[in-house]
């Protein structure tokens, strides 16, 4: 396989990769290597050893594989499938100081192409024995602040089969995973987390000129649809379009309807399904169904939101995670019994997810296969040991067991720079950047990765422990 020419490492780009590099080959912040089960206390943090400890889970079903070396993971995040579970895990391994998470999960295209030069400079530096190998998560998610690596997810799968093809043979584990959901339940949880409160809302008032809106600038039932039927008549197969990405996925959270308004006063009427581009919204066919089979194929771990646990210790074995108690997140509080729902609204949804149900058989057959690779009823048991270590502590459920203590912790970077606070930089970064995605979920705000002990207040990750 040819490298992208997108990818092709441009000078400016290379210089810059090299700069960073020297800055973390000179930093006493090593980025430990395991040396079993268990990965050893690393050097360049003396007080890890009192804070330091495995948790309450037991040995049994502590992950089977030693932290990498040298690793890159791709994750495809699809909505509502339980992929917001999945980033705490990964913020939990960059809280550990094991594998940094760089990226925002919209990011732009300059910015994926920036580490994965600053990744490949890494890597080769490592084999040399100039630094510690890399260890990188990237989450693909897509809709804020850009949809770029959802449009161009087969592009970013390209560009991770470059890096397998030319850094596994140096020891680099190079790694996908992808999460698939029962249709139903997802199309439900979608609508309460994103929809509903679109159709409760208050309808839009006509502009000064009255008339139509501008479209998708509108709220209320005229636009949104009544019920959870009437809008998902008009969103196909959100799964399939967002794996491939050139589906028009962002349909999926805007008004199915157009409407205008025939007075002053007036509340807005529907006059029709809004017409959206043909060729890049229309229906999933069975091309595009060939184009997701294909695509399913490319990923080394799948599993479905039914069986996480399942998924989580398989991609546990394939890629080197070790902290894999989590707490869940995003559970919602709505039914999503279909028998408690009008059947015109089960038969709207069931219309709609035509090839999405065929995809989660897919799936989920391809979930069985790679369970049955491992050990299959050996493996089954390791999962249910899994979920038996599960403790409460703060009102929390930590399925696992208890969490091993962080040795870091995210704050305000404006606030740590003020403080003359520096960041805490483990050798497995490719930059200085505070890894797990480098910003605040709420509101967003620049984070920087610290010593626990910091006085600073923690705003980012502050619930990855007991």
């Amino acid at each position: 396989m040819t490298q992208s020419p997108m990818t092709s490492p441009a000078p400016t780009r290379v210089r810059v990769a090299a700069a960073v590099l020297l800055a973390l080959v000179s930093a006493t912040q090593l980025c430990h290597v395991a040396d079993a089960v268990i990965p050893s206390t690393p050097s360049w943090h003396p007080a890890w050893n009192q804070r330091r400890h495995k948790g309450s889970l037991s040995t049994k079903v502590l992950p089977d594989t030693p932290l990498p070396q040298c690793a890159f993971h791709l994750y495809r995040h699809l909505s509502k499938t339980g992929g917001t579970t999945l980033r705490f895990i990964f913020d939990k391994q960059t809280a550990m100081g094991e594998w940094e998470y760089p990226l925002i999960y919209g990011f732009k295209e300059d910015e994926w192409v920036a580490l994965l030069d600053r990744w490949k400079v890494a890597a080769r530096a490592w084999k040399s024995g100039g630094r510690p190998g890399p260890r990188t998560l990237v989450e693909v998610r897509g809709n804020w602040p850009s949809n770029w690596p959802a449009e161009n997810f087969a592009r970013v799968l390209h560009d991770v089969a470059y890096i397998r093809q030319h850094f596994e043979p140096l020891g680099c584990a190079v790694s996908t995973s992808i999460l698939l959901r029962k249709p139903f339940p997802q199309y439900l949880s979608f609508f309460n987390y994103y929809i509903r409160q679109k159709q409760t809302a208050p309808p839009t008032s006509p502009g000064a000129e009255g008339g139509r809106r501008g479209w998708p600038d509108v709220m209320g039932k005229a636009a949104w649809g009544r019920d959870a039927g009437e809008w998902a008549a008009n969103v196909r197969d959100m799964q399939v379009r967002e794996v491939l990405g050139d589906k028009c996925t962002s349909t999926m959270r805007q008004p199915g309807y157009d409407v205008e308004w025939r007075g002053q006063g007036s509340e807005p009427v529907r006059i029709g399904s809004h017409r959206f581009t043909p060729e890049a919204c229309g229906d999933v066919t069975e091309a595009d169904y060939a184009r997701f089979q294909h695509t399913i194929q490319e990923f080394d771990v799948v599993g479905t939101t039914e069986q996480f646990d399942s998924f989580l210790l398989l991609l546990a074995h394939r890629t080197g995670l070790q902290y894999l108690q989590y707490v869940r997140s995003n559970e919602g509080s709505h039914d999503r019994n279909r028998d408690a729902l009008p059947e015109a609204v089960t038969a709207a949804i069931d219309f709609s997810t035509h090839y999405d149900r065929r995809a989660y058989d897919l799936v989920e057959a391809r979930h069985a296969e790679l369970v049955k690779n491992i050990g299959g009823a050996g493996f089954t048991s390791k999962v249910k040991a899994f979920q038996d270590a599960t403790k409460v502590r703060g009102g929390k459920k930590f399925v696992g067991g208890l969490p091993a203590h962080s040795p870091f912790k995210w704050v305000d970077r404006e606030a740590a720079s003020a403080a003359g606070i520096k960041p805490a930089v483990p050798g497995c970064f490719t930059e200085p950047t505070g890894g797990g995605q480098a910003v605040a979920y709420i509101n967003f705000n620049p984070v920087t990765l610290v010593d626990k002990d910091s006085a600073l207040a923690c705003v980012k990750g502050c619930n990855l422990d007991a």
